[in-house]
């Protein structure tokens, strides 16, 4: 598959095509915390750990289970991937507690 480029936190990363954005993160070295996900598992994205702010997308996102696209910019993180830090995952965890 052709390589494709995204932004991460503002950083530049690529990885192919269909690759999940929380591979790709991983190898690019952010850590983006998951209960749920395991590769080779099925996709349950159950844990909502991983949720993620895509630009251009009117909600949260699981980062287990969407694929990174030519140009995607995960813009709603605050020091790492998976917007631990943002005020919408923030309070996506409290409500689901």
């Amino acid at each position: 598959m052709p390589d494709v480029t995204f932004t991460v936190d503002g950083k530049k990363l690529t990885a192919p095509a269909g690759t999940l954005l929380i591979d790709a993160c991983k190898s690019a070295g952010i850590e983006v915390p998951a209960f749920c996900y395991y590769p080779g598992l099925s996709l349950q994205a159950a844990c909502r750990m991983c949720v993620v702010r895509i630009e251009k997308m009117p909600k949260l996102q699981t980062a287990c289970t969407t694929p990174v696209t030519e140009g995607m910019v995960d813009d709603g993180v605050a020091g790492d991937c998976a917007g631990a830090q943002g005020d919408d995952s923030a309070f996506a965890r409290q409500s689901s507690a």
